[in-house]
C-alpha cells in the first residue's frame, strides 16, 4: 500500500547482517593475506603501513601486525631526520589512541605505545598520563592501563605524593575500585619503608573505615584493611626497632610472644602525654633479629 513503510522481517534484516559480514570477512582476509605477503618479501614501506592500519582499526589484538609495524617503523626511521621521525611517531601515537577506542583492554595496543614512546626523541609524558586518567576514569579496573601507568610514572618522574593523592581522588569517587586500593598498597611502603621507625602512615585507617560504612560488603577497602593492619607488627633487626599500630587505641599492658615465647619488650607510646594509644614504639637490645620483619 501506498505510504506505508515496508518494514523487513527479522529473516530478510539477519540475512543483511550475514551478507555484511562475509563482505568484512573478505575484505579483512584479502587485506591480511597482502601484509604477510610483503612481510615475507621484506618490504618496510608506507604501503604495509596502510595495510597494517586498516586491519588493526578493525582488530587490535592482531599481535603479528603490531610486530611487523614495528619493524616498517625501524626501517623508516633510518631514512629520516630527527624531526620527521618525532612527526612519524607521533602520528603512530595518535593511530594507537584510535585503536584503544575499539578496545581499551588491548595488550597490543598498549604494548606497542610503550614502545612508541621509547622510540620518540621527545616524548610528552605529561600527555601520557592524561591518556591514563581518561582510561582508567572510563573503566577504573583497565589493568593495561594501569601496567602502562607505572612505566609513565616512573619516567615522568611523577612523585609518589602525587600518586597517592591520585589514588584518593580514585577511591573517593567509587569505594569499589580494588585497583586503587590495591596501587595505594604499591606505594606507601615507597615513602615509608621503614614501619618500625615510621608507622604513622601505616596507622591512618580512615579511609577504609570511610568505605566500610559506605558499603560493608564491598571486599575491595577489606583486603586494603588486612595488608594495612598486617604492617603493624614490625621489626628492625638494624635498628633493633619495634613498632605496633593497633586499628584501636590500647593500654601500655601489651605481651609480645614469639616462637611461643614472652618477650621482655619496654613499650613506649608515640604519644608520650597518652597512656592510651594506636601506636606503640620499642627500641631494645632483646632481640636477636637480621633484616627487617613485618608480622
Amino acid at each position: 500500500q501506498h505510504g506505508r513503510v515496508k518494514i523487513k522481517s527479522t529473516a530478510q534484516q539477519e540475512e543483511e547482517k550475514r551478507k555484511e559480514r562475509e563482505k568484512k570477512l573478505k575484505a579483512f582476509v584479502s587485506a591480511r593475506d597482502a601484509v604477510l605477503k610483503k612481510r615475507s618479501a621484506g618490504e618496510h614501506d608506507e604501503e604495509a603501513l596502510q595495510l597494517t592500519q586498516q586491519l588493526l582499526s578493525s582488530n587490535p589484538d592482531f599481535a603479528t601486525l603490531w610486530n611487523y609495524r614495528r619493524e616498517v617503523l625501524l626501517h623508516l626511521e633510518t631514512l629520516r631526520e630527527k624531526d620527521e621521525v618525532q612527526k612519524l611517531y607521533e602520528s603512530e601515537l595518535h593511530f594507537i589512541e584510535a585503536c584503544l577506542k575499539v578496545n581499551p583492554k588491548s595488550y597490543g595496543c598498549w604494548h606497542h605505545r610503550s614502545w612508541v614512546n621509547t622510540r620518540l626523541p621527545q616524548p610528552v609524558w605529561t600527555r601520557e598520563l592524561g591518556l591514563c586518567d581518561r582510561c582508567l576514569s572510563l573503566d577504573e579496573r583497565n589493568f593495561h592501563c594501569w601496567d602502562y601507568r607505572r612505566v609513565v610514572v616512573k619516567e615522568s618522574g611523577v612523585s609518589v605524593e602525587q600518586e597517592l593523592q591520585f589514588t584518593d581522588r580514585l577511591i573517593g569517587s567509587n569505594f569499589s575500585n580494588y585497583s586503587s586500593w590495591h596501587y595505594r598498597s604499591t606505594l606507601l611502603p615507597q615513602l615509608h619503608p621503614q614501619p618500625a621507625l615510621d608507622p604513622a602512615p601505616y596507622t591512618k585507617y580512615e579511609l577504609a573505615h570511610n568505605a566500610f560504612f559506605t558499603d560493608p560488603n564491598d571486599q575491595s577497602a577489606w583486603f586494603y584493611y588486612r595488608w594495612l593492619l598486617g604492617r603493624g607488627v614490625c621489626v628492625s633487626g638494624r635498628d633493633r626497632g619495634l613498632s605496633l599500630s593497633l586499628s584501636q587505641a590500647q593500654s601500655e599492658g601489651l605481651m609480645l610472644v614469639l616462637d611461643g615465647l614472652p618477650q621482655q619488650v619496654q613499650w613506649r607510646s608515640a604519644h608520650p602525654r597518652f597512656r592510651h594509644s594506636p601506636v606503640w614504639v620499642s627500641f631494645t637490645n632483646t632481640f636477636s633479629f637480621w633484616g627487617d620483619y613485618s608480622f
